[in-house]
C-alpha cells in the first residue's frame, strides 16, 4: 500500500472509488501512451535526433514553441505567439517560477476563495505569503471586493523589495475554475485587467483547464487576450500558466508560460533560467511530434467527450436521488461539480464515515478556502475513476449525504 501521506495513495486506497482526484484516468493514459510511442519513434529516427539530448535554448526549443503557438491559436481563436512562450515542467513550476523570481517574500498574494487548495499550501507553507482571500461567485473573482482591498494593502508596496514593476500578484483559475467549474464573465474579465493596470498588479492565471470545454464549436479563451497589446496603458499585467497535465498527460511534467515581453524576459535572465539549457527540453521534442502529426487535437477531443458524459452521468444521478437543499451548476466544461449541502452539513466531518461505509470519497469545501470558508460544499472530480462506476458511486454518495441530512432534521 502506499503511503498515506503520498498524495497518490488517495486514488486507490482501500477499494474506495474516488471523487476526489484531479487527475486522468486509465482511459486517457493509454490512449497517451500509444500516441507518445509512436511519436517518440519518428523523433529518434528523424536526423539530427540526438541534438534534444543536449542542452537547449533557455526559453525551450523554437519548434516546440512555434508548433503550440500553431495549435493553441486554432483552439483560442486568438492570436499566440511563439515568442510569448516558454516552456515549463508543468503549471506548478510557473507558479513556482513567477512566485520567486518576480516578487519578494513579503509580497501579499490575493486568492479567490475557493480556490485551488494545492496554490494555498505552495504560498502559505513553502514561500511564506500572505495570503489574502476575495470572493467568489459565478462570475468570477468579486472585483470591487479586490479593488477596495489592492487600495487597503498598497501601502505594503512600500515595505517591498522590488523584484519587478508589479507589487502583488492576484491568483486565478478563470476557466472552467477549480473547485467550482464555473468561468469569468467577459465583463469580469475587461474589469480585472482594468484593476490589475490601475494597481499595477500581475493578474496569474492558472489556465490548465482553459481547453475542456464541452461544446467543439464555442472557442476556449483565456483571461490573457483580454490584456490587449494596442490598449494605450497595456502594461503586460496577465499571465497565462498552462500544462499538458489535463490536456494530455500529468507524467510529462510540461507545460508553458505566456507572458509579456518583460516577465519572460525578467525570467530568463534570472540565475535559474539564465544558460540553464531550458526546461524539459527532450519531452518537448516529443511532443513537437505529436502536435506537427496533428495527434493532440483529436486527443483533446476524446477527452472532452469523456469528461461531458461522466458529468452528465454524475448530475443526473445527483438531480434525481438528492433533495432539493443540495444545489450545484451544470459545468460547461473541466472536471469538477461543486455541490452545496444544507448549512447545518459539515462535508470534512461525514467524509471518514462516506469512505468506511459508502465506499466513496470527495474534496471537502473548507480545503479550497483559505479562511476555512465553504464547509458545507463539497467537490466531486469525474477525470480519474471508472467511467462504469460513476452511476453506482454517486448513488452511495447520494444515500450517504441523504442519511447525515434525515439525522440533521430529524434530530432537531
Amino acid at each position: 500500500m502506499l503511503n498515506q501521506n503520498n498524495q497518490c495513495a488517495i486514488y486507490t486506497d482501500g477499494g474506495v472509488t474516488t471523487f476526489q482526484a484531479g487527475a486522468s484516468g486509465r482511459e486517457v493514459r493509454k490512449k497517451c501512451r500509444d500516441i507518445l510511442k509512436e511519436a517518440s519513434d519518428i523523433h529518434l529516427t528523424t536526423e539530427n535526433s540526438e541534438e534534444f539530448f543536449q542542452y537547449g535554448p533557455d526559453p525551450g526549443d523554437p519548434d516546440f514553441r512555434s508548433q503550440l503557438a500553431s495549435f493553441l491559436t486554432q483552439i483560442y481563436k486568438n492570436k499566440v505567439h511563439s515568442s510569448n512562450l516558454m516552456v515549463t515542467t508543468g503549471a506548478t513550476n510557473g507558479l513556482h517560477l513567477i512566485s520567486t523570481l518576480m516578487f519578494d517574500n513579503n509580497s501579499p498574494v490575493f486568492v479567490e476563495d475557493p480556490t485551488h487548495s494545492r496554490t494555498l499550501e505552495i504560498l502559505e507553507k513553502d514561500f511564506g505569503r500572505t495570503i489574502i482571500p476575495v470572493p467568489r461567485d459565478e462570475e468570477g473573482i468579486d472585483v470591487e471586493i479586490l479593488d477596495s482591498l489592492l487600495t487597503k494593502f498598497h501601502p505594503l508596496a512600500d515595505e517591498i523589495k522590488p523584484k519587478s514593476k508589479f507589487w502583488a500578484m492576484v491568483y486565478l483559475v478563470p476557466t472552467f475554475h477549480n473547485p467550482t467549474g464555473t468561468s469569468t464573465s467577459p465583463e469580469r474579465c475587461r474589469q480585472l485587467v482594468k484593476v490589475a493596470r490601475k494597481h499595477k498588479v500581475l493578474l496569474f492565471c492558472d489556465d490548465v483547464y482553459n481547453l475542456l470545454g464541452f461544446e467543439d464549436k464555442s472557442p476556449a479563451w483565456r483571461l490573457f487576450s483580454y490584456d490587449e497589446k494596442t490598449a494605450e496603458n497595456y502594461d503586460g499585467n496577465v499571465l497565462s500558466n498552462g500544462s499538458f497535465s489535463k490536456i494530455f498527460s500529468p507524467g510529462l511534467r510540461l507545460g508553458w508560460i505566456e507572458a509579456s515581453d518583460y516577465v519572460l524576459n525578467l525570467i530568463l535572465t534570472s540565475g535559474l533560467l539564465k544558460g540553464s539549457g531550458g526546461l524539459n527540453q527532450y519531452t518537448s521534442g516529443i511532443m513537437t511530434t505529436v502536435l506537427r502529426n496533428g495527434h493532440l487535437r483529436p486527443h483533446l477531443k476524446f477527452i472532452r467527450a469523456m469528461l461531458k458524459r461522466r458529468i452528465r452521468l454524475l448530475t443526473d444521478i445527483l438531480r434525481k436521488h438528492l433533495p432539493p437543499e443540495f444545489v450545484f451548476h451544470e459545468p460547461k466544461g473541466g472536471y469538477y461539480v461543486w455541490l452545496q449541502l444544507p448549512e447545518s452539513l459539515d462535508s470534512e466531518t461525514i467524509l471518514p464515515c462516506a469512505e468506511h461505509r459508502h465506499t466513496v470519497n470527495y474534496r471537502p469545501g473548507s480545503s479550497f478556502s483559505y479562511a476555512k470558508n465553504f464547509k458545507n460544499f463539497l467537490r466531486i472530480s469525474v477525470s480519474f475513476c471508472e467511467e462504469e462506476s460513476i452511476p453506482s458511486c454517486a448513488l452511495r454518495l447520494c444515500r450517504h449525504l441523504e442519511e447525515y441530512w434525515k439525522s440533521k432534521t430529524e434530530g432537531s
